[in-house]
């Protein structure tokens, strides 16, 4: 990949982070807004919760006949958002079929991606714009009830659930310029979108289109 392009350079703000001099040198980040185009289905690990259903199997107390879906969410200061890793995850699956740039022998570029590329954000907050300023969402819209398979049996699967429409922003910094230039971190983020994020992925949910992208920018280590 690679394909430099060039960004003016300078120090416009002298206290926030500088304007990306594309030197295939300069670690950078951009920032992408992205907008889902299918549902988005939560299903958050949750250490609490599984050690106490394992102290409840212990004492052979049955399960809850209904979940505390409030354990299967992510959030942020109370809004629900998604981890900054799935868009790295999405990143790599989408990237099996791709060369490894770096000709270190990989079979493809997706073991390259999480040593060059981290998110920004630990957690991206999901918001809605409706045409107004966006409002962080501190709802999920319904509990998504379905059959799937759990290890080698089928069992309902019941997980909170964003409708499409939903936005959320995260920024992407690469820390390899010399491998990846801003054009190829935009074709990546692009990419996964059509493998989306978020649980259920396998069925199609949690895909987005990239709506907003920013300049690259100096990744500030402050």
């Amino acid at each position: 990949m690679a394909t430099r392009t060039k960004i003016r350079a300078g120090d416009d703000n002298p206290d926030g982070p500088r304007v990306f001099s594309d030197d295939a040198l300069t670690p950078f980040g951009i920032h992408f807004t992205v907008r889902g185009v299918r549902p988005f289905f939560f299903n958050a690990p949750d250490v609490d919760a599984y050690v106490a259903a394992e102290e409840r199997r212990r004492q052979g107390i049955k399960r809850r006949a209904e979940p505390d879906y409030e354990e299967k969410v992510w959030r942020h200061d109370g809004a629900l958002a998604v981890p900054g890793w799935e868009f790295i995850k999405a990143m790599m699956e989408m990237s099996r079929g791709m060369p490894d740039p770096t000709k270190s022998g990989a079979k493809s570029m997706r073991p390259i991606i999480p040593t060059a590329l981290s998110a920004q954000e630990e957690f991206c907050v999901f918001v809605t714009r409706n045409g107004k300023a966006p409002q962080p969402i501190r709802a999920w819209d319904t509990i998504d009830q379905r059959l799937g398979r759990l290890g080698t049996t089928m069992a309902p699967l019941r997980r909170p659930r964003l409708e499409a429409g939903w936005v959320t922003g995260v920024t992407i910094n690469c820390i390899w310029p010399e491998v990846f230039a801003p054009a190829d971190i935009v074709t990546l983020m692009n990419r996964a979108g059509l493998r989306g994020i978020g649980d259920a992925t396998k069925i199609g949910m949690g895909r987005f289109v990239v709506v907003e992208v920013s300049e690259p920018l100096e990744i500030s280590w402050t």
